[in-house]
């Protein structure tokens, strides 16, 4: 039997930390309507969930591996 979780498209935040600031990431993570901040096409079920429950910490550190991650892509692509 496949895991139904493999046929779930996830929100892409692939890339995100180039696009914009950590404090913009941290915001969007912390939004309690995260499709008010970026609008998503996705079925509701698929839709970026809220993180505001989760600690602010962990919310910040979240933003900040979002935005070395794309430092590090610079990096290699040069």
């Amino acid at each position: 039997m496949r895991d139904s979780l493999q046929s779930v498209p996830a929100p892409m935040l692939d890339g995100i930390g180039s696009l914009h600031s950590e404090d913009w990431i941290y915001k969007y993570l912390s939004s309690s309507n995260p499709q008010a901040v970026v609008p998503s096409r996705l079925k509701l079920e698929y839709r970026m969930p809220s993180y505001t429950d989760m600690p602010e910490a962990d919310r910040r550190t979240m933003s900040n591996i979002c935005k070395l991650e794309s430092q590090r892509l610079v990096f290699r692509a040069t």
